[in-house]
């Protein structure tokens, strides 16, 4: 749903705070593009909630190896555009380019 929000650019900073309050629980069910298409519409939104981005990146942590081109960029993007500095995700999504011969 926040990926439909971010692509009409129509976001309501009360519902989206909602939302996430229902998905953060439900993290550990979300496919890692799922939890990519969730970061980039965030970032998109310009909508910054630290709690749910350190909840948000603990689960793409685990699920990185399942993490293809798309989901690598749109989470590198949400990272960059909502200034959050994680270095050892960081490292981990740049291990996964250079797995997924990005950059070559």
């Amino acid at each position: 749903m926040l990926w439909a929000i971010a692509t009409t650019g129509l976001g309501n900073t009360f519902f989206i705070s909602l939302l996430l309050m229902e998905a953060k629980p439900k993290l550990p069910d979300f496919l890692p593009q799922n939890l990519a298409n969730t970061a980039w519409a965030l970032a998109t939104l310009g909508h910054k909630d630290d709690a749910f981005m350190r909840a948000l990146l603990g689960e793409a942590k685990l699920q990185l190896p399942g993490f293809n081109v798309t989901d690598v960029l749109q989470t590198s993007y949400a990272l960059a555009k909502l200034n959050i500095n994680d270095t050892e995700f960081q490292r981990m999504l740049a291990a996964r380019s250079t797995q997924l011969g990005m950059g070559e």
